[in-house]
């Protein structure tokens, strides 16, 4: 998206104790982001109030255009700005933890502003608290078909709201969003194994290739240069073919949806 000055920039903020118990369509977070990918979501069929998404169009000159906005059943009757803010980051976050699932190079939605009934918030920075959002107050029945919706929609958006209340899809989520590396490669395959223990889950793997994509996180990323060891005698000792940072990327993205396949089986078949 250009870097262009959005509607309202030169509007004053509102307070929100000036608006109380404000209702979800009443907040419009404004997103910079990758223009196409959110245009698509946005003229998908069915919706999901978890994540809801609209724009691409400029009705005051009637053409279409690179803005595009959410708001989230999560703002529902709150009146806290800052817990608007925190609330925004968050659903941000784990959209981009799950596109990169997809895509390794996906471009992150970034917040421009946050609007109450057109008028724009105070800027709140992030606190990061890192704990779960948990289920809104709505029926099993509404949550059903809040799934529903969001898988018809993207499989991201289903993910985002497992995030909300189950830990281990929250953890793959965000440490997909936070780096892009081998150190992040690691940690993912660690939490993968971790949670895969836990569920009883067997994940069926080509042992030479994880063998060669743990050899080459263990070498870039967890020991380091290591002077016990010169240059030749790591050659000699080094047999297991070197892995690309795509293909790592590749395998534990391999590895995550293989898990949530059997985690999630009612959910996802990523086959």
């Amino acid at each position: 998206m250009p870097d262009t000055v959005r509607l309202f920039d030169s509007m004053p903020a509102i307070k929100m104790d000036e608006v109380t118990m404000a209702a979800r369509a009443d907040f419009e977070v404004m997103l910079n982001g990758d223009p196409q990918d959110l245009r698509e979501l946005s003229e998908r069929v069915g919706t999901t109030e978890y994540f809801h998404i609209w724009g691409g169009v400029d009705h005051w000159n009637d053409c279409p255009s690179d803005y595009f906005s959410f708001n989230s059943i999560y703002f529902e009757g709150e009146d806290d700005e800052n817990l608007i803010w925190q609330i925004s980051y968050e659903l941000s976050s784990l959209f981009n933890g799950a596109s990169k699932l997809f895509w390794r190079d996906a471009r992150p939605i970034t917040i421009h502003k946050i609007l109450l009934e057109g008028k724009p918030l105070d800027w709140h920075e992030p606190m990061m608290p890192l704990s779960l959002l948990r289920r809104p107050a709505i029926s099993q029945y509404k949550w059903n078909e809040e799934v529903k919706c969001a898988l018809r929609m993207s499989a991201r958006l289903g993910l985002m709201i497992l995030a909300t209340e189950n830990e281990d899809v929250y953890m793959l989520l965000k440490q997909f969003e936070l780096e892009n590396s081998w150190v992040g490669y690691y940690r993912l395959l660690e939490t993968i194994d971790s949670h895969a223990r836990v569920k009883g889950i067997t994940i069926g793997e080509d042992k030479k290739e994880r063998e060669s994509f743990t050899f080459t996180a263990n070498n870039y990323s967890i020991t380091g240069f290591d002077s016990r060891h010169g240059f030749k005698d790591k050659v000699k000792a080094s047999r297991l073919p070197v892995m690309k940072i795509d293909q790592g990327y590749a395998f534990v993205t391999k590895m995550c949806k293989s898990y949530l396949d059997q985690a999630y089986a009612q959910f996802f078949k990523f086959g």
